[in-house]
């Protein structure tokens, strides 16, 4: 399960009063071009290879389409629906973007049609900070197209399930010069996208998803099942089982609103996530999730973080992609 590291990783607070006793403490697309009797299904995750001095790197994702090899198409993600991601929050985890019906078929390639790359870079001295660019496509392409070859054909059969794993190699992608650092010229950034993919299987170890977060919706201990909210809006039904563990404390009779929960887990034909791993983060307080970018001391014995805020709770979501210090008293922590 995603957890929330602490030094030079991730870090969760829980603001507001952090809880300091002992007491329990990129979002899917499923849009465009499904039928109502689906003969098959295919979940797409996302995850990246980040480079270290880059905290965001958003592209609309305009539509993602396989290529059969006879030459039909099955569509992923919608034009109608564009999904947007940063690729830079995953730091490695990996995060459900997309869930269709598709006809069964032998897929041998993955077209993407991607616009509006934007990077979010730090600089560490004198003090943390972060500059935004507009990313460019070669030959200023906006939306570019890209075709990626699966290693090995991905085969759907008939009523089955079949998962497209989609890495952006940020590394890769951005223009950089010997050392690793970005070339930069009139603010912008060339951006020659690195994209590989691979067909697994939902039960697959690179077919699970490792990083969902959102807002308890509501829970069913009678269906053994609850729905949360991803940071977009879309909600996502997750299945629990007498194999999901559960944080300490926890479990499906006691989950209530309001909660921000994590999941680990896997797809299920119908679209529902079946999870391995559910941890309640917080249910009473907000929560942050960034990447470190210092520790100190606050002087009377605390710690100050400062953070590149990646997620947040739906109260604190206008502090998504900023920098934040934060005063964190002795005892009142967890990292």
């Amino acid at each position: 399960m995603k957890k929330f590291f602490g030094f030079a990783l991730l870090v969760a607070l829980t603001m507001m009063g952090m809880s300091c006793g002992s007491s329990p403490s990129s979002s899917v697309s499923t849009g465009g071009g499904g039928g109502s009797n689906p003969q098959a299904a295919v979940f797409m995750t996302g995850e990246d290879a980040p480079l270290a001095s880059v905290v965001g790197f958003n592209v609309t994702l305009n539509s993602v389409t396989l290529n059969g090899k006879d030459g039909t198409t099955a569509t992923v993600i919608s034009s109608s629906n564009p999904v947007t991601v940063d690729f830079a929050r995953l730091i490695g985890l990996r995060s459900p973007l997309s869930f269709n019906s598709v006809k069964p078929d032998t897929y041998v390639s993955a077209t993407f049609v991607m616009a509006s790359p934007v990077v979010d870079y730090i600089t560490l001295t004198p003090s943390p900070a972060v500059s935004t660019l507009t990313g460019t496509f070669p030959s200023n392409q906006n939306p570019y197209t890209l075709t990626v070859m699966f290693p090995t054909s991905m085969v759907v059969s008939s009523n089955g399930l079949a998962g497209l794993k989609m890495e952006m190699d940020i590394r890769q992608s951005l223009a950089t010069d010997g050392s690793g650092n970005l070339v930069i010229a009139n603010n912008t950034v060339a951006v020659t996208p690195v994209i590989y993919i691979k067909a697994t299987h939902a039960t697959d170890p690179d077919g699970q998803v490792t990083d969902l977060t959102g807002g308890l919706v509501s829970a069913s201990a009678a269906n053994n099942n609850f729905v949360i909210q991803g940071p977009y809006g879309r909600q996502l039904t997750v299945d629990v089982n007498s194999d999901t563990q559960f944080n300490s404390g926890w479990n499906i009779n006691n989950l209530a609103t309001p909660a921000i929960i994590g999941v680990q887990g896997h797809f299920q034909a119908d679209g529902t996530l079946l999870a391995q791993g559910v941890e309640v983060i917080t249910t009473s307080h907000s929560f942050l999730s960034g990447r470190v970018l210092a520790l100190g001391s606050d002087g009377s014995g605390g710690t100050n973080v400062t953070l590149w805020v990646g997620e947040t709770g739906a109260d604190m979501v206008s502090d998504i992609d900023t920098i934040m210090t934060i005063d964190v008293p002795p005892g009142c922590h967890r990292l």
